[in-house]
C-alpha cells in the first residue's frame, strides 16, 4: 500500500469524525439511537427475567433509557450542566414525544408498517430535537 494512500485514507477519517464531533444534530441521533437500544435491552431483560409485563418491562426500559439520555445530551450534545429544572424540561418533552409518537402511529395509515415506524420516529426525532434546543436547553441571553 502506498504510504499516501494510508494518509488520505486517515484524514478523510479524521474529517469525518470531525465533522460528527461539530454537528450538534447527529450527536443528537447518536444518543438517541443509543438511548433506543438501551430501552430494548432493559426492557427485553426486564420481560424476560423480572416480569411478563410489556407495560412495567418497557417503563422500566424508558427510565433507564431516559436517565441515560439525559446525561448524554446535556453533556455531549448541549454542552450543558445537569440540573433539576432542564431534567424535567427534558422529561416533559420525552414523554410527550412518546405520547405523540403512539397517536402518530395509530392516525397514520400506510400500507407498509416499516416505513410509517421510520416516517414517525425520524419526525419524532426531529420536533424533540427542535423542542430541546429552543426549550429545554436553551442557553440565556447574556446581559450586556
Amino acid at each position: 500500500m502506498n504510504p499516501r494512500e494510508g494518509l488520505r485514507t486517515s484524514s478523510k477519517r479524521n474529517i469525518s469524525i470531525h465533522f460528527f464531533l461539530k454537528s450538534r444534530p447527529l450527536r443528537y441521533l447518536f444518543v438517541g439511537g443509543l438511548s433506543t437500544a438501551i430501552h430494548i435491552l432493559i426492557a427485553s431483560l426486564f420481560l424476560r427475567f423480572v416480569n411478563q409485563s410489556i407495560f412495567s418491562s418497557n417503563i422500566c426500559g424508558f427510565l433507564t433509557a431516559y436517565v441515560f439520555s439525559y446525561i448524554m445530551q446535556s453533556k455531549l450534545v448541549f454542552q450543558t450542566n445537569l440540573s433539576s429544572n432542564k431534567a424535567i424540561k427534558y422529561f416533559i418533552v420525552q414523554f410527550f414525544g412518546l405520547m405523540l409518537t403512539i397517536l402518530a402511529s395509530n392516525l397514520i395509515h400506510l400500507s407498509n408498517a416499516y416505513v410509517q415506524t421510520v416516517i414517525v420516529a425520524f419526525s419524532l426525532a426531529i420536533l424533540s430535537f427542535s423542542a430541546h434546543t429552543f426549550w429545554t436547553f436553551k442557553k440565556k441571553a447574556s446581559t450586556p
